[in-house]
């Protein structure tokens, strides 16, 4: 796959490949040990501290964080970090829906200076996830006139929200996509820096000299790798050779078919450790419930319709064939692996009478001869022809789409596979300019707030509810769900909110396909773990040279 993102805008850069790169470049003040999936403090002394009354969390920063300038890590860095998240000014629609529920308030610590209060709206399951997902900002860089100082939390939050001149120009310049792309914005307190970038072709990450943790012994702190470089493989082949001639250490973008059949030799398997394995990250098509009726015609507005869509998908068929086997099917928003999922959903088979029986009692006819249903909605006949949007980079997904296709055929629909670009893709969807999208979500081992997936406020915003799906029911489910403490109840309220979404199929759940993972057996610790991003790359040690440069990684 090629190294390809839209951004890295510490804030308002969302993408799979922005998150393996950050975790070399930024720190957050929790961070996940993928080892054990357990939350480990990483820029605070300690876990933080919940009040008797679980409406307010006490945090205290370690006293030895310096920025690469040399100057400390402060309270006012970690209070403008998170504050700023809120202000609807900055553009983060994809990260407000899961932040504004969780806190309205964060206040220095009258006693300690290296301490503050972060106030919630009480227990919530990711009351402290979040702090896994937000990177700690330098203040003085990002907003050198203090022009933020003005406004509290609480501001930002208030309905009454009038922003001066000053705050408005601040946002134009944060939200500027200079901020995605210049060299010097994308550097943080993590172990490396960002020294040379050429989009679409690669990027090298080179070790701080004096970097603050350079003496930290924990796992997480190791910075083994003095260069990391990230490379553009233009395709599979290309990818082929690079492994056949030893120059490539690390890669989590292989094909299946290809790593199935590089472990029929004896030169990959003497050279390399590779594993398939389970990880959190799903295959899904998403249905436009509410189109504008003029570009997108409503044809997917009703549960039964979007049921039928579902009969039309052999996605055991595209597991086996396009995966090899090496996937998990998909039946709800959970996996089947994780705590948690509804065990009594069973996957709805490839059945097109079944999808002819619905699509007809919803008076979705061919009237005209043409093998292309219609239906007369609002007095305008309309025919069940829809664009499907994927991202071209994907390997597979335009074969996919075309089996799709001959499938939905069979039952009067006319499917029209559109590629586009990854940013181009992610815009379309973000902006709900889409009849159904062929897409891919990046979970974890967390619990899931899916109030970014499926909650209103996250459509209203224009953020990743692209298919507009939810009421106010939904909502009030899924926040008993994050305020859920007793774990029996959790479940239960796991299960019928999976139930909902079953029988809405606001997706089409496809599958959650097995990892390929490749390490160069040079290294004395190569291992796979289930949580993202698979691999560790600041812990990979040579035998003989721990600090040697690494080999391009592919991605």
């Amino acid at each position: 796959m090629p190294f390809k993102t839209k951004g890295l805008h510490p804030t308002n850069d969302v993408d799979a490949l922005r998150a393996q790169i950050f975790d070399l470049t930024q720190r957050s003040l929790l961070e996940r040990d993928i080892r054990t999936n357990k939350l480990i403090p990483a820029l605070l002394t300690q876990m933080p501290q919940v009040k008797t009354s679980g409406d307010a969390m006490y945090l205290e920063l370690r006293n030895d964080v310096k920025w690469d300038d040399g100057t400390s890590f402060t309270v006012d860095d970690a209070i403008f970090s998170m504050k700023i998240l809120v202000c609807p000014l900055v553009n983060n629609p994809s990260y407000k829906p899961t932040f504004l529920p969780i806190f309205y308030d964060i206040k220095k610590d009258s006693l300690n200076p290296n301490a503050f209060w972060f106030y919630t709206n009480g227990f919530n399951r990711a009351n402290l996830e979040i702090f896994v997902e937000i990177f700690m900002l330098q203040k003085s860089k990002w907003d050198p006139a203090n022009v933020t100082d003005a406004y509290t939390v609480r501001d930002f939050l208030s309905p009454a929200f009038n922003p001066n001149e000053p705050l408005t120009k601040w946002a134009e310049i944060f939200n500027s996509k200079e901020h995605s792309t210049r060299l010097n914005s994308l550097t943080g307190l993590g172990p490396y820096k960002i020294t040379k970038w050429e989009p679409d072709a690669f990027m090298i990450l080179e070790k701080k000299k004096n970097w603050w943790a350079a003496t930290d012994t924990a796992w997480t702190n190791l910075a083994a790798p003095q260069k990391i470089i990230f490379k553009l493989l233009l395709d599979e082949q290309s990818l082929h050779y690079a492994i056949k001639n030893n120059s490539i250490d690390v890669s989590n973008k292989i094909t299946t078919t290809r790593l199935l059949k590089l472990k029929k030799h004896s030169y990959f398997n003497k050279n390399y450790y590779s594993r398939f394995i389970d990880q959190y990250a799903y295959t899904y098509i998403c249905l436009n419930q509410k189109p504008d009726g003029q570009k997108h015609k409503p044809l997917f507005t009703s549960p039964g319709i979007r049921r039928a869509m579902a009969h039309l998908v052999p996605v055991d068929d595209i597991i086996q064939v396009f995966s090899k086997g090496q996937a998990t099917r998909m039946v709800t928003c959970i996996y089947p692996y994780k705590q948690g999922f509804n065990s009594t959903l069973k996957p709805i088979p490839f059945d097109v009478q079944k999808a002819i029986d619905l699509l007809e009692q919803e008076g979705w006819h061919d009237t005209d001869g043409d093998n292309i249903r219609d239906k007369i909605i609002s007095g305008e006949k309309i025919e069940f022809s829809f664009s499907l949007i994927y991202p071209d980079i994907v390997p597979g997904n335009k074969e996919i789409c075309l089996l799709i296709k001959d499938c939905m055929y069979k039952a009067g629909v006319e499917m029209n596979p559109q590629p586009r670009d990854f940013s181009q893709f992610y815009q379309d969807c973000y902006n709900q300019d889409f009849d159904a999208s062929l897409g891919a979500w990046l979970g974890s081992s967390a619990h899931e707030d899916f109030s970014q997936l499926f909650g209103t406020q996250s459509w209203n915003m224009h953020g990743e509810n692209f298919g507009g799906f939810g009421n106010a029911q939904t909502d009030q489910l899924i926040a008993a769900i994050n305020t859920a403490k007793d774990h029996a109840t959790y479940i239960k309220l796991l299960w019928e909110f999976q139930e909902i979404i079953y029988t809405n199929q606001p997706y089409i759940f496809l599958m959650a396909p097995k990892n390929k993972v490749i390490i160069n057996n040079r290294f004395r610790n190569p291992h796979a773990y289930i949580e993202k991003p698979n691999y560790f790359l600041n812990v990979l040690m040579l035998d003989k040279n721990p600090g040697s440069t690494l080999k391009p990684t592919a991605l």
